[in-house]
């Protein structure tokens, strides 16, 4: 067979296999045109266990499957490849050898009713994602000049796991080989591959391209997300394309996803895995993303839930020692008061237990407070709507609910205006300590399961209102958390009196009543900010980035480094990345991320200027600067990736610009700035207790518009910066930003704009 010329090193007999695979005893699986056994042949000198596949004669096909597989995997090296070790064609036997997949395939662990094989996690099976996408992007995209490998067949059965849980693909017996570049990446063919994954336009046109494989590959994605195949039904339900991208525009994908998955998952990876494996099976060819664009999206959800996983392990670390000398470290002052306040019959023999049943928390007060403490022994309470909603309130109605803290919830009918008087009281919160009062509420009728939504909320704190629009949290069981106020505690009870107007989903014209289950005071620690310290730092390990390997590969120029401690080095000093569009860097107080953007970034595409141009300074760390001349305000926008900001954790923003006039020192200078965020104003006051019959607190009421005037200060590298927002929290859970600034002044007298850059906060 001529066709084979290439391959022909790799050609063995028959008597080699028949020996390898004990005369083909141990059969493993059953492939498109034959069966597949395990053996042992030597490879390069070395024993090496293989999957041998042998075309089935009585089958009377696969003899140009057999062919195709040959031609295209000899030559191609690729570690998310399955790799073509051999191969015998005498007289009626065609065999191919390929490397042995340890693990067998992807479908085998997608199936919860399949006891033999362990449930991934949502880590292992991003990872798996990416490289079986890697493998899909060689073939599309270099596998030679002008060539493109179309799979044709890509399903969950035809990914396969070695020892180390490395994705390969396999079963290249369908592949087309195509030219690409040349606007000739299609081939026309009679339809083949496996129903469910196959593309509809190629089923009824023959005409199959690269995005009919994005296709295919798009319901694994869901298969993994979902845990439950395209081949048969999993509760009643068949996993489809049509009811895949039902259940997304609908806001209702949590209801198929894997149940396994739903505790261990960053919602934010969620999202962005579930969106690219939606733009994946668009009906329309032209919307569907490039496989190397995929790639990175899938990149992007594992760093996501890579951190999000590495701030909870932070935050829940227990250190070795049990002494009760650690663990009374970790306990409010007063434990002994509490144990024997709250739980006076419970014994206990450590303090590391003690600390154990004040962090899982105790119900107190009749069951109308919920106590716990964080890691850092502060207390935290949540005080249910019974306590602080007077019972005559109408019309409103009292209703239980199962797997709750509280007995009783507190129902509203919907209404423009709620008008519900609140007296609020803490009991047992830590002294001297910054608290945020977060609403827990959720709809009556309400099926979106977004994991966050913006909410309106409009309420009354003395003879002063507050309206504002900012997102809630949505917890696991399907309630909504919206931040208040914040406030310091500096006495026993806090006392907050206030009425609630109005709770609105600003996307939806649904109409619906509420339930309200209570009101958490959680701490939150604000000290001082991103500092530097030595190269030697201790804690190096800590800090040290767990996508360093992403970001190595997004860097502008080639990194020069031995060991982690140097890249750690080269971390905080910053480099450049995405092609000249991010300044990366590390705080090394806090070992969370630092960004600036540049100016091409920032400034706004629809806002005309007159009077701006572009030039270069070697001072800069970009390759070139906004000159603005002459304007009384300035508008940016930014477009807030979430891989630019550590999870859980308050940012602040900075213009870093020059004055046109050098001679200008700027020190002093006021400017006036505010922002929003996805559009909308953020806005969470600070808010002081009421104070026994005394109204002194409203002054400390920040209304919810931020706009302040910030003085411009002088950085150590000769750029001068002005703060152009209050410390945000949580930004990774926003699109976009917008932040402008004008002059106290009548007009700027021209400024020279180098990008902003966003700094943590320690907490």
């Amino acid at each position: 067979m001529s066709g084979l010329r290439e391959a022909e090193h790799l050609k063995l007999q028959l008597q080699e296999i028949r020996l390898a695979t004990n005369n083909f005893e141990t059969c493993i699986g059953k492939g498109g045109y034959g069966w597949v056994y395990k053996g042992q042949l030597s490879i390069a000198g070395k024993p090496t266990t293989v999957a041998v596949k042998r075309l089935n004669e009585q089958l009377g096909q696969g003899l140009k499957e057999f062919l195709t597989e040959i031609q295209l995997l000899t030559g191609q090296n690729h570690p998310n490849l399955i790799s073509l070790l051999g191969y015998c064609d005498e007289g009626n036997e065609k065999i191919i050898v390929y490397e042995y997949a340890e693990r067998g395939s992807l479908d085998k662990y997608l199936i919860s009713s399949n006891a033999k094989y362990a449930p991934l996690t949502w880590l292992e099976r991003l990872r798996i994602c990416i490289d079986a996408a890697r493998g899909l992007d060689h073939l599309h995209n270099h596998v030679g000049k002008h060539q493109t490998i179309i799979h044709r067949d890509i399903k969950s059965a035809n990914i396969l796991l070695d020892e180390n849980w490395v994705a390969k693909i396999s079963d290249l017996g369908l592949s087309k080989l195509s030219l690409a570049g040349l606007n000739r990446s299609a081939v026309i063919s009679h339809a083949c591959g496996t129903p469910g994954y196959c593309e509809p336009e190629y089923i009824i046109t023959g005409i199959v391209k690269r995005e009919s494989d994005v296709y295919s590959f798009g319901m694994v994605l869901f298969e993994v997300l979902c845990g439950r195949l395209c081949s048969y039904k999993h509760d009643g339900l068949l996993l489809s394309a049509r009811l895949a991208k039902e259940y997304y525009e609908k806001k209702k994908l949590i209801e198929i996803i894997d149940p396994l998955l739903r505790e261990q998952m960053s919602w934010e990876s969620m999202n962005k895995f579930s969106a690219i494996a939606y733009r994946c099976v668009l009906d329309d060819r032209r919307h569907r993303p490039p496989i190397n664009l995929v790639v990175q999206e899938l990149v992007g959800s594992l760093r996501i839930q890579e951190e999000y996983e590495s701030a909870k392990l932070k935050c829940c670390r227990v250190l070795e020692s049990d002494s009760d000398e650690y663990w009374v470290t970790k306990l409010p002052q007063d434990y002994e008061d509490i144990v024997e306040k709250l739980i006076p019959t419970v014994s206990y023999t450590s303090k590391k237990e003690i600390f154990a049943l004040l962090h899982e928390g105790i119900l107190f007060d009749d069951n109308k407070r919920f106590f716990s403490i964080n890691k850092d022994g502060k207390k935290c309470e949540l005080i249910s709507a019974i306590t602080f909603i007077d019972s005559d309130t109408q019309p409103h109605g009292w209703v239980s609910q199962s797997q709750l803290r509280f007995d009783k919830l507190a129902s509203f009918p919907y209404k423009e205006q709620l008008d519900i008087p609140c007296q609020i009281r803490t009991s047992m919160l830590s002294y001297n300590t910054m608290y945020a009062a977060t609403l827990v509420f959720k709809y009556e009728t309400e099926v979106d399961f977004n994991s966050q939504k913006y909410i309106e909320i409009k309420w009354k704190v003395y003879e002063l209102n507050v309206s504002s629009t900012h997102l809630a949290k949505r917890t696991k069981d399907g309630w909504l958390r919206i931040k208040m106020w914040y406030f310091v505690n500096y006495k026993k009870q806090s006392h907050f009196e206030m009425v609630l107007d109005k709770i609105s989903d600003v996307d939806s014209n649904e109409k619906s009543g509420i339930l309200i289950q209570g009101i958490e005071f959680e701490p939150i620690e604000m000290k001082a900010e991103h500092i530097s310290k030595s190269d030697d730092d201790i804690d190096w390990e800590q800090n040290f980035p767990c996508d360093y390997e992403d970001l190595v590969q997004r860097s502008d120029k080639q990194l020069e480094y031995t060991t982690r401690k140097e890249l750690y080095i080269l971390f905080c000093k910053g480099i450049l990345i995405d092609n000249g569009k991010l300044w990366f860097s590390l705080c090394k107080l806090t070992g969370k991320k630092c960004h600036m953007l540049p100016a091409r970034e920032i400034i706004a595409k629809n806002y005309d200027y007159k009077n701006l141009d572009w030039i270069s300074l070697p001072e800069s760390r970009f390759g070139e600067v906004a000159r603005i001349r002459d304007e009384a305000s300035v508008l940016f926008t930014c477009e807030a990736r979430s891989a630019m900001f550590s999870p859980c954790s308050f940012y602040s923003s900075y213009l870093v610009f020059k004055f046109l006039n050098d001679d200008e020192s700027g020190d002093g200078y006021v400017l006036e700035a505010d922002y929003r965020l996805d559009g909308k104003h953020e806005s969470i006051p600070i808010i002081k207790p009421k104070e026994d019959d005394q109204l002194e607190n409203i002054e400390g009421l920040r209304m919810p518009n931020w706009k302040q005037r910030e003085v411009v200060e002088r950085k150590v590298d000769g750029w001068m910066e002005v703060k152009l927002c209050k410390s945000l929290y949580e930004l990774e859970g926003y699109n976009l930003i917008e932040m402008g600034f004008r002059s106290t002044k009548m007009l700027l007298c021209g400024i020279i704009v180098q990008g902003i850059e966003f700094r943590p906060m320690q907490l």
